[in-house]
């Protein structure tokens, strides 16, 4: 009896004791993507139609671990419900985060079955970046995706937590 009661006071001692010493990992902050080798746009782009007119030229790219993201004007966003370090509160059941606006929950996503208008993605390879328009969006030998646009917004896509940034 005694020893029973000893090993349960044991285990709870040795568990509040790993629970005082475990490290809650912060976002990454910002990365410096200047030494990433940049790809050529153009392998990228997707021509989308548009109905009486020239196709729409669009720039869309997916992380190694899954998330589609694109080129809009002068931002960069990427929408799913695969997005790590979300919230629940910001999925509807997907979330959208971008340059400009932060993380939101959003009710849909253009992307059916991984593709835009049944266009493959192209993978963005760890290491690499891709820039449209002065917003420059890229991926570390981590998984971390990170895109910023030319006012200095951005945000961090990481298993450890993602952020929007006012100002990187």
């Amino acid at each position: 009896m005694y020893l029973k009661a000893a090993t349960v006071f044991f285990l709870a001692a040795a568990t509040a004791l790993m629970d005082a010493c475990t490290v809650r990992a912060e976002p990454p902050s910002f990365p410096d993507m200047s030494t990433y080798t940049q790809v050529n746009v153009d392998e990228y782009t997707i021509l989308l139609p548009n109905v009486g007119r020239e196709p729409n030229k669009r720039v869309y790219f997916v992380t190694p671990d899954g998330v589609r993201c694109n080129f809009l004007m002068e931002s960069a966003g990427c929408t799913g419900d695969n997005i790590p370090g979300i919230s629940d509160k910001d999925r509807n059941p997907y979330t959208y985060v971008a340059t400009g606006t932060g993380i939101r929950p959003t009710g849909s996503t253009p992307f059916v079955d991984g593709k835009i208008q049944g266009h493959e993605l192209k993978v963005l390879p760890a290491l690499h970046a891709i820039t449209v328009n002065g917003v420059v969006c890229g991926v570390d030998n981590a998984g971390t995706t990170a895109c910023k646009d030319a006012d200095g917004r951005g945000f961090v896509l990481s298993k450890l937590g993602s952020t929007w940034f006012p100002k990187v």
